[in-house]
């Protein structure tokens, strides 16, 4: 499905990622791990083709086209959805407010607004409400929602977590697993890492910009060394 070919992210002429390559298949979840710093939040907005770095070399294919280089916009109409840390949601507007914006690039209309619905009762209850007075947790399955309208092949999703309880964290990679039953595929980066891992198909580990260690969940649950590096032993 993604498929990003030695790329190399520059910021003000400093290398911030050099010759990655990372692969996601359909229907699968790949988490990003790492120390601050290494570079996994630029991964994303180098896909979306967001922010002051610029990518200096390689290729970005989805669904074998180059997406490299093209703008945000006309990669999220091929199908990718990106939620940055902290979600992205409008907290003056209402609910359905919300919803009805990220509408207006998907041409999906009423029938994505109940799909929604369908999935996410808790905002049917509080269509009305304006976004600052939902939860934390809630302020996140409303980001996840809206960018769920364009109804994905792939979702970006940076720090989902951050500043939630274990039990609402709990629900979100809940919803998390559930995308992926119903053919979504996740690129995730999170700062509860052993709870990303498990939720992971397969993972990579960044290390100043550069791939340290690649491959399935149970490699890096089972690794001594990966494990105290990264798990906290």
């Amino acid at each position: 499905m993604l498929h990003l070919e030695n790329i190399t992210i520059a910021y003000n002429h400093t290398v911030i990622v050099d010759s990655l390559t990372i692969q996601v298949k359909d229907s699968e979840i790949v988490s990003i791990i790492g120390p601050n710093g290494a570079g996994k939040s630029t991964v994303l907005k180098a896909i979306m083709n967001l922010g002051d770095t610029r990518i200096t070399s390689g290729e970005i294919l989805f669904m074998g086209d180059n997406i490299r280089g093209i703008t945000t916009h006309q990669i999220i109409s091929k199908g990718i959805s990106y939620i940055p840390q902290g979600n992205a949601v409008f907290t003056t507007l209402s609910v359905e407010e919300n919803l009805k914006i990220a509408l207006t690039t998907s041409g999906n209309g009423k029938t994505t607004l109940n799909y929604i619905y369908d999935r996410f009762p808790v905002l049917l209850e509080k269509r009305k409400e304006a976004a600052n007075k939902l939860s934390g947790g809630e302020k996140q399955i409303l980001g996840l929602a809206r960018a769920l309208v364009n109804k994905p092949r792939l979702l970006l999703l940076d720090e989902p977590s951050i500043g939630l309880s274990p039990k609402l964290s709990s629900e979100v990679f809940d919803r998390i697993r559930t995308l992926k039953r119903e053919g979504t595929s996740v690129i995730l980066i999170e700062q509860k890492v052993k709870e990303a891992i498990a939720a992971s198909d397969r993972v990579y580990i960044l290390k100043a910009g550069k791939i340290y260690f690649e491959g399935g969940k149970d490699e890096v649950q089972q690794s001594e060394h990966l494990k105290k590096a990264y798990l906290g032993g």
